[in-house]
């Protein structure tokens, strides 16, 4: 149901509550092989329990490139 509104240009914003639980199984938000749909990070906010609410916007205009790129901007440790 969110890909199709997204895909529609009917839905603004997603906002996800992201637990930090590797569950294995389960429902998923997206098919597999679902075309990909760019989204922009408009806010985040982290929880003591570790819980981060993450809102998104579709993104008309993503920035090019790919992991290999992002990957060389991480922090190094």
């Amino acid at each position: 149901m969110v890909r199709q509104l997204l895909a529609a240009g009917l839905l603004d914003e997603l906002h996800l509550f992201v637990y930090p639980v590797l569950a294995g199984s389960g429902l998923r938000l997206f098919p597999d092989q679902a075309p990909e749909q760019p989204l922009r990070l408009l806010s985040s906010q982290p929880f003591a329990t570790g819980v981060l609410y993450l809102v998104y916007a579709p993104d008309p205009n993503p920035p090019a490139g790919h992991y290999e790129q992002a990957k060389q901007n991480l922090p190094q440790e």
